[in-house]
């Protein structure tokens, strides 16, 4: 963030990945960030991706809606609505923000699925 020293995405990027090379989920939600806006590294939503399901696992909550998202939209990920459902479930639980809404739109879209594939 620059705050006291000089800004410097590469080192922070290189010191999120010290932190979730130890196991920090927090770490590895921020190196996701680092990964989905190519700061300090060469953006990769695979890699963002990646890093938010190790954080999500690790309970960082604010991943687990992440996780959810990816799976609901595809981004970085296989488009996966029943586990985009299981994961915005858990970060609603969690006390996500926004996680009603997400919850909602994943529901709607699988009753649109299931109403699609039974008509067939």
């Amino acid at each position: 963030m620059g705050y006291g020293v000089e800004k410097n995405a590469v080192e922070a990027a290189r010191l999120y990945q010290e932190g979730a090379n130890a196991g920090d989920a927090a770490s590895h939600f921020s190196l996701a960030l680092c990964y989905r806006d190519g700061a300090g590294v060469e953006r990769s939503l695979e890699r963002a991706f990646e890093h938010w399901l190790q954080a999500a696992e690790g309970g960082h909550v604010e991943a687990q809606a992440a996780v959810a998202q990816c799976l609901f939209t595809g981004q970085g990920t296989e488009a996966d609505l029943e586990m985009a459902a299981g994961w915005a479930r858990l970060a609603l639980k969690n006390d996500a923000a926004d996680a009603a809404e997400l919850v909602a739109r994943i529901e709607a879209a699988l009753r649109r699925e299931y109403h699609s594939a039974k008509a067939v």
